[in-house]
């Protein structure tokens, strides 16, 4: 087994202590799995994000608050992984979103997890229905509707992908998540004068954000800046 393995909620002391943790310290709590899980998914520190989780569920306790952070970072460790590696970390990241249903905490993020994982390996129409649940539990949700459009992009379906993310460019008007996805869109329909615009409106949106100097943060903006030249 892994370095890094799961220890389950359920059985520690902490999930016994879920209920004392007051609001407010929840709120913070909250904040800090946020702030260590981005950091970690722009570093691609995936193992180091892990090991944090850890401690501070040592400190603070609240295991139910970290399952969809746990998942999501397993998640990206089995895309570098290889064999039964790779298949061991999936199972362990789809047994984190899937305790995160059965414990309802994480919204509909659990199911995004789950999707993710089947569409990465190409189970394209199961991946989606996960995603369609997001959808239908808080139908208004912006956020999960442009995930659904994400998931369709992934899944080869650019045209169905495109409606969605210029319906909500007409409703909320640009940002860098529609400007990001549609410059790819564009560019695989054939459309580049279309992809290029997006790609320049994305730059600019990304040039300002925090995680720009990342591992990540800078193959985006490579990625951008090339789309611009097309």
């Amino acid at each position: 087994m892994d370095k890094l393995c799961w220890i389950s909620s359920t059985n520690s002391r902490h999930a016994r202590k879920r209920a004392e943790i007051p609001f407010m310290q929840k709120k913070l709590i909250r904040r800090k799995i946020k702030l260590i899980q981005e950091k970690s998914l722009f570093t691609g520190r995936y193992a180091q994000g892990i090991l944090q989780f850890r401690d501070l569920e040592k400190r603070v306790g609240s295991g139910d608050l970290f399952l969809y952070s746990y998942g999501i970072l397993y998640d990206h460790l089995a895309m570098q992984a290889r064999g039964q590696k790779k298949l061991r970390l999936e199972r362990l990241a789809s047994s984190y979103y899937q305790q995160g249903i059965i414990r309802k905490v994480g919204g509909f993020s659990p199911y995004w997890g789950l999707g993710r994982i089947l569409i990465h390996n190409k189970k394209y129409a199961a991946g989606l229905r996960y995603y369609r649940k997001a959808c239908n539990m808080q139908p208004g949700d912006r956020k999960a509707h442009l995930a659904y459009a994400v998931a369709l992009y992934w899944a080869g379906r650019a045209k169905e992908a495109k409606e969605l993310f210029l319906a909500d460019y007409k409703k909320y008007g640009s940002s860098f998540q529609v400007s990001f996805n549609m410059a790819g869109i564009e560019k695989k329909l054939g459309n580049r004068a279309k992809s290029r615009a997006y790609a320049v409106e994305a730059l600019r949106f990304w040039r300002r954000n925090k995680y720009r100097r990342t591992l990540f943060g800078k193959a985006w903006e490579k990625y951008l800046e090339q789309l611009t030249l097309n």
